[in-house]
């Protein structure tokens, strides 16, 4: 899995006892159970938007609910803040799909 660091270019993070190198391109390399987490770490530590650490994923299991009709005008942003509050596990590499209907389960 891929995450993407907001300011560095070159060198390596160290999350959790283990150096993860960063590319050129800003992106780091880790296995997809440390995804998530390291990407909530890069956003809260350099105060960026979780968007533009995380690549953006299609899932095409994910069908439109009444979630999506509930919360029309919010951003992923916005519905990432809303989960953060809630404290929703596994937020960080959601869509916005996945976001809006974990909050409506929540």
């Amino acid at each position: 899995m891929t995450v993407y660091h907001p300011r560095m270019t070159s060198g390596a993070i160290t999350w959790r006892g283990e150096d993860y190198p960063i590319a050129t391109d800003g992106s780091i390399d880790c296995p997809a159970d440390v995804e998530g987490d390291l990407a909530d770490h890069l956003a809260q530590t350099y105060d960026a938007p979780i968007d533009n650490i995380l690549p953006e994923q299609t899932d095409t299991s994910v069908t439109p609910t009444n979630a999506d009709a509930a919360m029309p005008d919010l951003t992923r942003e916005d519905l990432y803040e809303r989960a953060q509050e809630e404290d929703i596990s596994g937020r960080s590499s959601m869509s916005k799909e996945e976001l809006a209907n974990a909050l409506e389960e929540a």
